[in-house]
């Protein structure tokens, strides 16, 4: 018997088992007879450095923590407290207005409503005025914004 037709018969062949590639031809090897090696893996560095990461995170994850905590902590203590309050200061020095000057003679009695009302309405028609800080400070017993409400100080 024969052997059957080889088309490639006689030519040189290409390619990974017979050897380098000749300059020109196609190779995803750049001409190398077999693939490069991979470069070594550090494994053990890249290890380290992610425990080493992680461990750090936790670490200032903690100090934010107990910080916060230690700041709110102390913030807190004081943020339900009454502000200290002085003696009302003198109404009758604060303007000349009829219709204000009610409010302030009720805010400086202790009827802390009259306050808030003093201030919001003064604040209305003329803003900044002495009426308006007036009822602002609840009638000078506390400093402007110690407190949201004069109402709180009941």
């Amino acid at each position: 018997m024969s052997q059957p037709f080889d088309r490639y018969a006689g030519q040189p062949t290409y390619g990974w088992a017979s050897g380098p590639v000749p300059p020109g031809a196609w190779s995803p090897y750049s001409g190398a007879p077999w693939p490069p090696a991979p470069p070594p893996r550090r494994r053990k560095a890249v290890v380290a450095w992610v425990i080493g990461g992680s461990l750090l995170a936790v670490v200032v994850l903690v100090v934010i923590a107990v910080g916060g905590f230690r700041m709110g902590s102390t913030q807190m203590s004081g943020a339900f407290a009454a502000p200290p309050t002085e003696a009302p200061a003198d109404w009758t020095a604060v303007g000349d207005d009829e219709g204000f000057d009610a409010y302030a003679e009720r805010c400086y009695d202790g009827t802390m409503r009259a306050c808030d009302e003093l201030y919001e309405l003064a604040e209305i028609d003329q803003p900044g005025s002495r009426y308006a800080y007036y009822g602002l400070t609840c009638g000078g017993r506390v400093h402007p914004r110690d407190v949201f409400t004069c109402t709180a100080l009941d």
